[in-house]
């Protein structure tokens, strides 16, 4: 849906439900499993995936603290990444949570260029599941990749923001959404081409 801001540029809303970005993250655990635990399974053995997923599941005090502190590492990241595009640095980003689901946030309140707003989403998911499933494949450390596919599934609300971005270029600016799952596209005037045609993304 477009409108008009203060500024007088077309805004448009790309938002989603909560409910949905969580189905998203949930089915996503597949593709992330296949992606980065049949690697694993094909270098190290199945029988060795298996005795150390169990054994990481088995841990419940070391798992469920580790999954508080990456949750809250996740959103640092986003923020601190925004932060280095902002004209007010850290200041221009709210932490909090979002007591209705028990999960913290990070909300820029500056309104950044797709890419550096692409790059502050799609990093906690590259530091915290790409990498360390990476390191855990070439390695044989089952900590890690089990690690790495929970945070890779982790970003799938991420994941799906950086999908709905993809129509996006630098000629936008991209607004964090105050209250919603997602974002504001702003724009001061149509892009044309040579022929100064209205080119429609």
């Amino acid at each position: 849906m477009e409108q008009k801001n203060e500024e007088n540029q077309e805004v448009t809303n790309v938002t989603m439900s909560a409910g949905s970005a969580n189905i998203f993250a949930i089915l996503i655990f597949l593709p992330i499993f296949v992606l980065f635990g049949l690697p694993f399974i094909a270098l190290w053995g199945w029988d060795f995936f298996k005795v150390g997923a169990l054994h990481f599941i088995g841990q419940k005090g070391q798992l469920i603290l580790t999954m508080l502190l990456g949750v809250v590492v996740h959103e640092a990241i986003h923020g601190f990444a925004w932060a280095q595009y902002t004209k007010h640095g850290i200041k221009s980003i709210k932490f909090g949570v979002k007591w209705s689901y028990l999960t913290p946030y990070a909300h820029c309140k500056e309104p950044l260029k797709v890419s550096q707003y692409s790059i502050g989403g799609a990093l906690p998911g590259i530091i915290l599941g790409i990498l360390p499933a990476i390191l855990g494949i070439i390695t044989g450390n089952t900590w890690l990749i089990c690690f790495g596919i929970f945070f890779t599934g982790a970003a799938g609300g991420d994941i799906l923001v950086l999908w709905k971005l993809r129509n996006y270029d630098d000629t936008y600016t991209i607004q964090d959404h105050p209250t919603e799952i997602g974002f504001m596209v702003m724009k001061d005037k149509p892009l044309t081409n040579e022929n100064n045609e209205k080119i429609t993304l």
